[in-house]
């Protein structure tokens, strides 16, 4: 005969515990025996629904829902992780594991599942940049347009500083404007 049927023990009582990862975030529902200690990583109140992965964090005894945050402009901010009450109509919850660099991307509905999707903002001009404050790509551009129109010869100092700066990863996104190729290639025959 089965040993269950001939123990006079009572078949062990399951509870449904969540479990989270190691930062907090809710990973899974799982099956655990009542009366048994819980493991660090295991949590009886269970998060809201909908209980998916990474969609809740458990902070100071209580479960925040994840959510993507939005500006006026519906320019994605990052994540926020906020009481389920308090979610506002600049927080998307169906993005709640995005890894996109805030303030790069903007929020465009349309009629997908999640209702729409992060698209990158369009690239800077490098005068809309300067505006942005960016004053060093701005000063290199001004001498290479200078130096461009032929309007007066840079001095020598200047002329290799340029040189030099123009190959630096912070000016690398100029690197396309007419001008700046001219500088680049006036010597060498090639940007690179």
């Amino acid at each position: 005969m089965n040993d269950a049927v001939m123990s006079n023990e009572a078949p062990a009582v399951m509870i449904l515990v969540a479990a989270i990862d190691a930062g907090g975030l809710f990973a899974r529902l799982m099956e655990h025996e009542e009366g048994i200690a819980l493991a660090a990583d295991e949590i009886v109140l269970l998060p809201p629904e909908p209980r998916v992965a990474l969609a809740w964090a458990w902070r100071d005894g209580r479960w925040l829902r994840r959510a993507a945050l939005l500006d006026a402009d519906n320019v994605f901010l990052g994540v926020e992780e906020v009481e389920p009450d308090k979610l506002t109509a600049r927080h998307l919850p169906q993005l709640f594991n995005c890894d996109n660099q805030p303030m790069r991307y903007r929020w465009v509905p349309d009629r997908s599942s999640e209702g729409g999707s992060l698209q990158p903002l369009p690239r800077q001009t490098p005068e809309q940049k300067f505006l942005d404050t960016e004053p060093l790509p701005a000063i290199a551009l001004f001498f290479i347009r200078v130096w461009a129109t032929k309007f007066m010869v840079l001095p020598p100092k200047t002329e290799a500083w340029l040189d030099w700066y123009v190959r630096t990863t912070d000016f690398m996104t100029y690197r396309d404007t007419p001008e700046v190729m001219a500088f680049i290639i006036r010597n060498e025959g090639s940007p690179t």
